[in-house]
C-alpha cells in the first residue's frame, strides 16, 4: 500500500516541473525574439548580400512572411 506522500510530488517536485516549464517558455521566447530579428534583417538585406549567403529575395520573401512560432526544423524541434 502506498502512502500519501507517494501518491503524489511534494511541493518541492512540484516547484520544480513548474521551474522547468517556465525556462522552457522562456527559451522558447527568446527564440522567437531572435527569429523576429533575423526576419527583419533579411528583409532590409541588400540584394548583394543576399547574393553572398546565397539567398534569392523570393527565399526571403517566403521567410518573413511566415509567422514569428513558426520555426524551421533546425531550432525548434523540442516540444513543451
Amino acid at each position: 500500500m502506498m502512502s500519501a506522500t507517494q501518491d503524489k510530488p511534494t511541493d518541492n517536485q512540484g516547484n520544480c516541473q513548474k521551474q522547468g516549464r517556465v525556462e522552457a517558455l522562456k527559451r522558447r521566447w527568446r527564440l522567437w525574439c531572435q527569429l523576429r530579428q533575423e526576419r527583419i534583417a533579411l528583409k532590409q538585406a541588400s540584394d548583394a548580400t543576399l547574393k553572398d549567403i546565397g539567398l534569392t529575395r523570393q527565399q526571403v520573401r517566403q521567410e518573413t512572411s511566415r509567422p514569428f512560432w513558426r520555426t524551421n526544423t533546425c531550432r525548434g524541434t523540442q516540444r513543451w
